[in-house]
């Protein structure tokens, strides 16, 4: 049997507790979308959704499983899942969840990967510099640009205009 996706667990779990169906026809609309609507007004779901995904991404073994998926979507979400964490962010969880992605042509999860570990560059820029390096010949040039975008020389914070690629500065 098939597990349900994050999608009907969210619906199942907790949107369908905050819908208003009244409201679902007019949403449909204004969206001229043939998908089905439940009424779910936008600040409730971002509720919903971010109380569920605390829970989901906390789950190493379905992030990793996910990071290995035929889907898009679910590896691209094990790669972010993450983002917010700062200090927190599990590296072995992140690194083992980029590298099933590394030589994707997939822009999505390309651009995922950069956006991981520029968000952890905050926290870390020298681990982030170190990873790029030890991964240089595998990573996308958008990966690693946007991996690098506010880090500069010797792996600090870069001003905004600085950017580091590779491992030339421009």
């Amino acid at each position: 049997m098939k597990s349900p996706d994050l999608l009907h667990t969210l619906r199942r779990g907790g949107l369908a507790a905050v819908a208003e169906p009244s409201r679902a026809p007019q949403m449909q609309a204004y969206m001229k979308s043939a998908m089905p609507y439940h009424g779910v007004p936008a600040t409730r779901m971002r509720q919903v959704c971010r109380k569920k995904t605390q829970t989901v991404r906390r789950d190493r073994p379905k992030m990793l499983a996910w990071s290995r998926s035929k889907d898009v979507w679910k590896r691209r979400s094990a790669i972010l899942c993450q983002i917010q964490l700062k200090k927190e962010t599990d590296l072995d969880l992140l690194y083992s969840c980029i590298e099933p992605s590394l030589d994707s042509p997939e822009f999505l999860l390309r651009k995922a990967i950069g956006w991981a570990l520029r968000q952890y560059a905050w926290t870390d820029p020298k681990k982030v510099c170190r990873y790029v390096d030890q991964h240089a010949g595998v990573l996308s040039n958008l990966s690693k640009r946007e991996a690098l975008k506010n880090i500069g020389g010797e792996g600090a914070l870069a001003p905004s205009r600085t950017r580091r690629i590779g491992s030339r500065t421009r």
